[in-house]
């Protein structure tokens, strides 16, 4: 076996064992953001709550004039339906990191029962994570590319000094150099 395959087959098994990672990596990501959405998904937000009708009862002007206060300065404080309908999610995929795809990269989704801040600061969440290791992923895979340019660099020049101490040997023992 040559030498440059044998270079080869080695930088090939250390970009199968970085993409490997990645899609570990990926795997879990998903798998952790699906349960975090399924988990908010069964909280009750104000959204939820369905408001009864009471009997109204007669009360001090100061008093009415002291909750409309409280009321308007809570408006300032809230935002009024936070919670939006489900909607899907895309789980990312090996590809959505790679330069090249692959074929156990499948598209995933799921679909939540509510769509709330939280669940689109979780969202927000994995995307920045996953941007964060694509850049970490294409840096790698680059240092890869560069140390298996400079090994076989490094083996073309091995071969080229040893060729030629070879041919410095033969011409030291040809017949014409013997004295």
């Amino acid at each position: 076996m040559e030498s440059g395959d044998v270079l080869n087959e080695y930088y090939n098994e250390l970009t199968n064992t970085e993409r490997s990672f990645a899609q570990t990596f990926l795997e879990s990501i998903n798998h952790c953001t699906e349960r975090l959405m399924n988990l908010f998904d069964q909280l009750i937000t104000t959204d939820d709550v369905i408001l009864g009708t009471v009997a109204e009862e007669k009360l001090p002007t100061t008093v009415l004039l002291k909750r409309e206060l409280r009321a308007k300065q809570g408006d300032q404080a809230s935002q009024p339906g936070l919670s939006r309908e489900g909607q899907p999610i895309k789980l990312l995929r090996l590809a959505d990191i790679a330069v090249e795809r692959t074929a156990s990269s499948k598209s995933e989704h799921f679909k939540t029962s509510k769509f709330t801040p939280v669940h689109e600061e979780a969202l927000s969440s994995m995307n920045k994570v996953c941007e964060e290791y694509k850049e970490r992923f294409g840096v790698v895979m680059s240092e890869l590319e560069n140390l298996s340019s400079k090994w076989t660099a490094s083996e073309e020049k091995w071969k080229k000094q040893w060729l030629s101490s070879v041919q410095h040997v033969r011409n030291l023992y040809k017949p014409n150099n013997i004295s």
